[in-house]
């Protein structure tokens, strides 16, 4: 998508947007009220990745969500345009007054949409010494409503990603305000969950950078894109210590419930409900079809 012409009015918002979460869709509400007000256009500028993957590459965070989920669910909360900016050692130098000069003159971009925790450009500009500058280039900055949360609640990516790290499924959905979701193909595995009445579709992510739950079983909702439904399923994130004497690498298999076609090569989407034990090693193959079974019924009745 091409920058929109200076002449055009827009009121934008800033930032990573990683996962799209509870306390951002409270900002893009802002966002769009502001913009409806003023008869201008919405716009998030936002990163195609994230800024540590330039500056610290080791330390860079798992993601929540690649580009292309962001920039769906974010249009899906109502934005007319999502612009996605390089964040090059060039940007990086930016001083906050040249910041939201280059916002004014490459988007037109009118007044800023900005959280209590925001700072501008190379020199750190907070939201309130931004005010005076932004002024002087012709940007309103409006600052948007805090999200109400029980005390003591941090709704942040980094929380979100400690809790998904932890396996802790259902408080990363509480904070998402939905369930976390993995996209990817479905890639061949070994075919020994077929033999024990268990056929599971081994989940490659689309995102490499993807955050993976935490070793275990799982409650998942299934979607099928290309056939138009949605199935209940488990899935194993783990070693396979009962099926293979494998190379160690983590996979993600799931079964899914009330469903037998062959979906190999197409899209689905896991969205984790809850985590319904850690991985095991099995005895022998009954044993695991048994806790399997169990396992399909726990997850039938959430």
């Amino acid at each position: 998508m091409s920058a929109l012409s200076p002449c055009q009015s827009v009121v934008a918002a800033v930032g990573m947007f990683d996962g799209v979460h509870a306390g951002h869709s409270t900002l893009i509400r802002a966002l769009t009220d502001a913009a409806r007000a003023r008869g201008a256009r919405s716009m998030v500028l936002t990163f195609m990745r994230h800024p540590l993957e330039l500056l610290r590459p080791a330390d860079a965070p798992r993601s929540l969500c690649s580009a292309d989920v962001r920039r769906r669910r974010l249009l899906e909360l109502g934005v007319d345009d999502v612009e996605f900016i390089d964040f090059t050692p060039e940007f990086r130098a930016l001083t906050g007054r040249e910041f939201l000069r280059m916002l004014k003159e490459k988007y037109g971009v009118s007044a800023l949409v900005v959280g209590f925790n925001n700072h501008f450009g190379s020199d750190r500009l907070d939201a309130i010494s931004a005010r005076t500058v932004a002024a002087e280039e012709s940007v309103e900055i409006i600052p948007a409503p805090a999200l109400a949360l029980p005390e003591s609640t941090d709704v942040s990516s980094s929380c979100i990603r400690a809790a998904i790290a932890a396996g802790d499924v259902e408080k990363a959905a509480a904070l998402l305000g939905r369930p976390y979701t993995l996209e990817g193909r479905v890639g061949h595995g070994a075919a020994l969950g077929r033999e024990i009445g268990f056929p599971t579709a081994n989940l490659r992510p689309d995102d490499i950078r993807a955050a993976i739950p935490a070793e275990g079983v799982y409650a998942v909702d299934v979607e099928i894109p290309h056939l138009g439904l949605s199935r209940r399923g488990i899935t194993n994130i783990g070693r396979r210590p009962s099926i293979d004497s494998a190379d160690g690498s983590l996979s993600l298999e799931t079964h899914i419930l009330d469903f037998d076609a062959d979906i190999y090569g197409r899209t689905i989407l896991l969205h984790f409900l809850s985590r319904l034990r850690d991985e095991q090693k099995f005895p022998d193959m009954e044993s695991l079809r048994s806790q399997l079974s169990a396992d399909a019924l726990r997850a039938r009745s959430l």
